[in-house]
């Protein structure tokens, strides 16, 4: 698969993430103040790269007309991937497996689902998905039984479950971090606002702060992961720390169609990050540079955003990495699903 390919993947996961279109802002009930998040420059000033994983681990999965647009590795090692094809989960075994099958597929009804944009395992061994199309969290039991289906009475862009709420991005003024009640999908309040970009005006840039987000399987904390203008965003009790990414600020341009908003595609962004996954005291990006080619899996502290160390991604390969532990760097590749040992332990 060529960079450019590789690229599109990368793309395609944006938009699950973003929804890849235009935004058009709801209204949030106003219910307590929010303080606007203004990220702040890493001090380190390049990339300092370790050593490259190296194919090691072909996990052959028979399903017919697999596609994994995702994966989370849970506790006790356990595999579970995101077919969208089937738009269903998938629990793996670690030779691929599949020991169970989470959802009913594809449609709208209990369990069902028309778009995964996220999920992942509660402490308690609960699985959830959120489904951006529909708007509304579901709650599996770790048996795979459904237990509840929570419409969301806000549209969210983004959302993860944590305890007993709900989290997500919100396109309303600018771009909002919001609580919901995990029992009834009732907005709760505002976590937290982001600055207005200057390549748009202030009232309705939601758009350019949009991501995906990802939550530590094995704590409290979340994050936010805004793929166009390069920012990260930690959270546990309120927010932890807003900074940019090792490449810096980037400034996505917008165009205004009435109410509505969409990216400008005549002012392509050289850099673009998207999230893979939170693991233990590490939150593991992927950067795409647009102009070049390259793409570097960069590694930040999840305590306060802190640029550790990259990976560079060879993209002749044409793999893509979708779930990074402190052993393997798991990948979508051409040939399938591979677990590749790192080199750097």
């Amino acid at each position: 698969m060529s960079s450019f390919g590789l690229r599109l993947i990368c793309l395609g996961i944006m938009c699950v993430s973003l929804g890849c279109g235009r935004s058009t802002d709801d209204e949030v009930p106003a219910k307590t103040g929010s303080t606007s998040a203004q990220p702040m420059l890493q001090k380190a000033e390049a990339r300092q790269f370790v050593r490259v994983p190296v194919d090691t681990v072909h996990i052959d999965v028979a399903v017919e007309h697999l596609f994994v647009r995702s994966l989370r590795v849970l506790t006790g090692g356990k595999l579970l991937i995101h077919d969208e094809s089937g738009r269903v989960l998938l629990r793996l075994s670690q030779n691929g497996t599949v020991e169970q099958v989470i959802g009913r597929g594809r449609g709208s009804g209990p369990g069902e689902h028309t778009m995964i944009s996220n999920f992942g395992q509660q402490a308690s061994g609960d699985i959830w998905t959120f489904d951006s199309n529909q708007n509304r969290m579901s709650v599996f039991g770790a048996d795979g039984a459904l237990r509840s289906t929570v419409p969301l009475d806000v549209s969210l862009q983004q959302a993860v479950l944590s305890g007993n709420s709900v989290y997500g991005y919100s396109l309303v003024e600018g771009g909002k971090i919001l609580r919901l009640d995990t029992e009834n999908g009732a907005f709760q309040e505002i976590v937290t606002g982001f600055g207005a970009s200057d390549s748009s005006d202030e009232n309705a840039p939601g758009l350019v702060w949009a991501g995906h987000m990802t939550k530590d399987p094995a704590g409290s904390a979340w994050f936010h992961v805004a793929s166009n203008t390069g920012g990260l965003f930690g959270f546990a009790d309120g927010l932890q720390f807003a900074v940019y990414g090792i490449d810096g600020q980037q400034t996505p341009m917008l165009r205004r169609d009435g109410d509505s908003y969409s990216f400008d595609p005549g002012a392509p962004l050289p850099v673009q990050i998207f999230v893979v996954n939170a693991w233990r005291d590490t939150l593991y990006v992927l950067a795409v540079h647009n102009e070049s080619g390259d793409m570097f899996l960069d590694a930040y502290s999840t305590a306060d955003g802190t640029y550790l160390y990259s990976m560079r991604v060879p993209t002749s390969r044409g793999c893509a990495p979708v779930f990074v532990t402190d052993q393997d760097v798991y990948s979508r590749c051409p040939s399938g699903l591979v677990r590749l040992a790192r080199l750097d332990t």
